[in-house]
């Protein structure tokens, strides 16, 4: 159960004009006073998670604050945002206050060919720089080379 329509809302304006073109969002997707924690999960069985980054200490407050601002400044991406299930992706987990929590991972372009046996093959092809940033059934494909390299590698360095 949503328990706070009005980030959905946000967050589904910002898909619906999406949809007509590429544009930044006039409103925050995600205001960075919202947020309880955040976190990088996933992965291959076995990899670590990033720490829980919380707006209680400075790292904290200052991972969420760089974060949310690239999610908040990041052009949309006229696209298809139906991707497949595939593999093990690394995401980007972020709780608000209100019990919510929004998920980005990186973008990909999966594609499934018949073989001849009748068996399915499916790849899946990374899309460098673009996330996919999701709330319950909304999705909303974003381009920012800084998030996505964050995501990747980059949280291990903070």
């Amino acid at each position: 159960m949503v328990k706070n329509p009005g980030m959905l809302l946000s967050l589904l304006s910002v898909m619906l004009l999406s949809a007509c073109s590429s544009i930044k969002a006039a409103e925050p997707i995600i205001p960075p006073q919202a947020v309880t924690s955040l976190q990088v999960i996933g992965g291959l069985h076995g990899s670590k998670n990033s720490p829980l980054y919380l707006p209680l200490d400075s790292t904290g407050t200052n991972v969420i604050n760089k974060v949310v601002g690239w999610i908040n400044h990041s052009p949309s991406v006229r696209d298809e945002t139906l991707m497949e299930k595939h593999g093990y992706p690394k995401i980007l987990r972020i709780v608000t206050k209100d019990g919510n929590h929004l998920d980005a991972e990186p973008a990909y372009h999966c594609e499934s060919k018949k073989l001849d046996d009748y068996r399915t093959l499916k790849t899946c092809t990374n899309i460098g720089g673009e996330v996919l940033l999701s709330s319950g059934s909304g999705r909303l494909r974003l381009h920012s080379q800084a998030l996505y390299d964050w995501l990747i590698e980059g949280w291990k360095q903070e």
